[in-house]
Formats: C-alpha cells, structure tokens, sequence
C-alpha cells in the first residue's frame, strides 16, 4: 500500500501540466524541477487529506511536511507549506526555527508568501513574544527573510491585529532597500496601511518623497483618493 507522501506525490502528478511546468519556471526564476500543478489543485489535494485523516498527530504531520519540502519538485515543497496551513493549528512555538528555516530556504517568492502569511503569523498571533523577530529580520542578510518581516504581516493587519503604526515601524529600515522583491512587500505592506489609516500613512511617506523608490510611493497611495495621493506623487 502506498504511503501517505506516495499517495500524495501521486496525485501531484495526476495534474501535471508541462507547458505550465515550463513557464511557472522561468516566471519564478527557480531551480526548482517543476511539474505545472496550480496551486488550487495542491489546496485541493491538502484539503483532501484534511478531510480524509483528520486525526493526524502533530508528529506526523510534521513529518510529512519536511520530507515533501526536502524534495527537489517545487509542487511538493509548496503542499508541505499548504499541509501545515489545514493542519495550522497543530504548531507549537517549537516549529518557529523550522520555519524560520524553510523562509530563508524559500527561493521563491510563492513560497516564501505562504510560510509568512499563513504559517509564520498564525504562530506569531497565539506567541506574541515572536513578534521580536521581526524586528531583527529586517535587518537580515538573507532578504526572503526581510520579506517575510513583511509579509507575515499581511493578514494581521487586515484583521486588526496589529497597527498601520507597527507596520510603517517595519517598513522603515527598508525603505530604500534596492532588492526588487523587497520594494514589492513594502510598497504592497504601505497600501494595506493606507486602506486603514490613509492620513498616518502619507505622513509616513512624505519624508520619503525622493528618498525611496518611486514605484514604492506609487503602490504605496494608489488606493487613496487623488488628494492624497497628488500628495505623495507630485
């Protein structure tokens, strides 16, 4: 009888799709072997498992999860971050660092965004105290997890459980960070801020008029009404 990491695998393949497989690689830029499976099909399959062994350990679960992420096929490395989002509430504050880990590991920003805004912020919402971390990983060399500073952020702040202010206090150090899938969080991160606070969030900006990146500012206010947003722009 196959295994559960078989069975998965085996339905991986069952949606693979080589002209996608050919092009989510060179969009990605990844080293990663690719099979073309979209990632609704490998919500699907993490879905499936859910329903069918839901009483699945804390142990096992983990389990599975690193041995689909040590493979080579980015499809299984992505539903091992997608297992452990159906099956989220399983983690302990003793699976930061591997988390920690897979994030500086990523190599793709589709991965990389799954760790941070599912599983990094649902432990960072029940431990409160790993909110320190984020502090520091902004600073970090490694700049997927300068990202994932920012985008374990996402979610919280649209529910409101953290501030535009505690968001902005993030984004400062890396406002004039030249690596490109950096200045796309922060600009996205300073948007979600200016749904909620417009007016703190172009007091935040206006400093950073010829400071920052252009395309920073421009995603930043582009919900903001043209008063505002004429503000940041002009």
């Amino acid at each position: 009888m196959l295994s559960l990491h078989q069975q998965l695998c085996q339905s991986l393949r069952a949606h693979a799709n080589p002209e996608r497989a050919f092009h989510e690689k060179r969009y990605l830029k990844s080293t990663d072997t690719f099979l073309g499976v979209s990632v609704p099909a490998g919500q699907a399959i993490a879905r499936a498992l859910r329903k069918s062994h839901p009483d699945l350990s804390s142990d096992e679960i983990r389990a599975l999860a690193i041995t689909l992420w040590h493979s080579e096929v980015h499809e299984e490395r992505r539903l091992a971050v997608q297992l452990l989002d159906r099956y989220v509430k399983l983690l302990t504050r003793d699976d930061w660092p591997m988390l920690e880990d897979w994030a500086r590991a990523s190599g793709s920003w589709d991965l990389l965004d799954e760790i941070a805004a599912h599983l990094l912020a649902s432990l960072a919402e029940r431990y409160p105290e790993f909110d320190v971390h984020f502090d520091t990983w902004v600073h970090d060399d490694n700049f997927w997890l300068r990202r994932a500073a920012l985008v374990s952020h996402v979610v919280r702040l649209r529910h409101g459980s953290v501030t535009p202010a505690r968001v902005r206090h993030l984004c400062t150090p890396l406002m004039t960070d030249p690596e490109y899938f950096i200045k796309k969080a922060v600009g996205w991160l300073l948007r979600e801020c200016a749904v909620r606070d417009p007016e703190g969030t172009v007091a935040f900006l206006l400093p950073w008029k010829g400071r920052t990146a252009r395309p920073v500012l421009r995603e930043a206010v582009r919900k903001l009404p043209d008063n505002l947003r004429c503000l940041v722009l002009d």
